[in-house]
């Protein structure tokens, strides 16, 4: 009886880290799909003959806004069981899944973190963040000293040619793609977790 007990306790701490990473997950895909809006504005705002370089600096930074906060699993149940030894109570079915669970995560987090530092890499790949509009951003427009320095100087600075256009626009479509593979990960992983979820709530209310 205190064998079964030990089970049932570590099946339901188990399932309240899968739960967990529901939740996650949950807002995560919240979060990309806000990205791919944003990314999607800030295509069509630079397919408009007229370019608004304030418009397009904030697009471009709701684009990647959150990005590399990524999925990380809840593991305590799992690594508490490892590390007391306790991993052979569990039934051997359940044991593999929770195996193959954790070990598709690792390779999902994988790709989304790929995807992630370049989204990244490319919203800080610039020789001029003056040119692109970074001055006009709110949060960095408040932080520039009106009383040191001549803002009017620095919008002089931003650009908005041909050439601006085209390499906002081939990142645009990046954050786009990026965002659509990141979010059918997640959805893919979504229908694991649930069966994760499903597997382990029979264990632990029985």
């Amino acid at each position: 009886r205190k064998l079964q007990n030990k089970k049932k306790v570590y099946y339901c701490k188990l399932l309240e880290d899968v739960r967990q990473d529901q939740h996650q997950l949950e807002r995560l895909i919240h979060q990309t799909d806000t990205r791919i809006y944003h990314s999607n504005k800030l295509l069509g705002l630079l397919q408009k003959e007229a370019l608004d370089p304030l418009e397009i600096a904030n697009e471009m930074l709701a684009s990647v806004s959150l990005v590399t906060f990524t999925f990380k699993p809840s593991v305590s149940a799992f690594e508490d069981i490892k590390s007391s030894g306790n991993i052979g109570l569990l039934d051997e079915e359940i044991k593999e899944k929770l195996l193959a669970y954790y070990s598709n995560i690792e390779g999902i987090v994988d790709v989304v973190d790929i995807n992630s530092d370049q989204a990244v890499r490319l919203f800080y790949d610039t020789e001029s963040y003056s040119k692109i509009g970074w001055p006009l951003i709110s949060f960095v427009d408040g932080a520039i000293d009106s009383s040191l320095v001549d803002k009017n100087q620095l919008v002089k600075l931003v650009r908005a040619d041909q050439s601006y256009r085209d390499e906002l626009i081939s990142d645009a479509v990046y954050f786009i793609g990026s965002g659509a593979r990141v979010k059918m990960l997640y959805e893919n992983l979504s229908t694991d977790i649930s069966t994760m979820e499903e597997s382990l709530k029979l264990k632990c209310q029985n």
